[in-house]
């Protein structure tokens, strides 16, 4: 089960932060190449609004990594009304 987040908050912090979810993506590959984020694999757009739509994985990695991209603590992306 998805961790579920404030999709408007996500939305308007990639929008402010990167233009856009392809952009955010463009900089998660960037920041793997740099070394800014430990390897793994960057993750696609198709990814991304998965994941605004329906929630977080529950891996810690990939939340941190999302949360760094949009520099904010993960705990503000949590949508705590969710059920």
């Amino acid at each position: 089960m998805p961790i579920p987040i404030n999709a408007a908050l996500v939305e308007s912090l990639v929008r402010r932060r990167f233009g856009s979810v392809d952009d955010l993506v463009v900089e998660w590959e960037d920041w793997i190449k740099s070394g800014k984020l430990r390897s793994g694999k960057s993750k696609g757009r198709s990814t991304v609004y998965r994941w605004i739509e329906h929630g977080l994985p529950k891996s810690e990695y990939d939340v941190f990594c999302f949360a760094a991209l949009l520099d904010v603590d993960p705990i503000a992306l949590l949508d705590v009304d969710a059920d």
